[in-house]
């Protein structure tokens, strides 16, 4: 048995296809713009506070460092916080 074809449906087939492969390339390109590669000094220095309050539940983040030099470490009174 064969379906019965339409020729409506099959002239929208393409235009379908077209249409959906335009949105996949363009939320590509939106989330390939947003996509972020590896930590600045910013973000790896609110990780690093995030975890000193999680697990140490203190605002010292001297042990959770995971990068050298920070930019936003305040040294307070021997230890070192986050100042933003």
């Amino acid at each position: 048995m064969s379906r019965p074809s339409n020729p409506a449906a099959d002239a929208a087939r393409p235009l379908e296809r077209r249409r959906a492969v335009l949105i996949g390339l363009a939320l590509l390109l939106c989330y390939g713009y947003f996509y972020y590669v590896g930590g600045n000094w910013n973000v790896n220095s609110r990780y690093a506070q995030v975890l000193a309050l999680a697990e140490g539940r203190t605002l010292a983040i001297e042990g959770y460092r995971v990068q050298r030099e920070p930019g936003d470490e305040a040294f307070f009174r021997g230890t070192t916080t986050v100042t933003s």
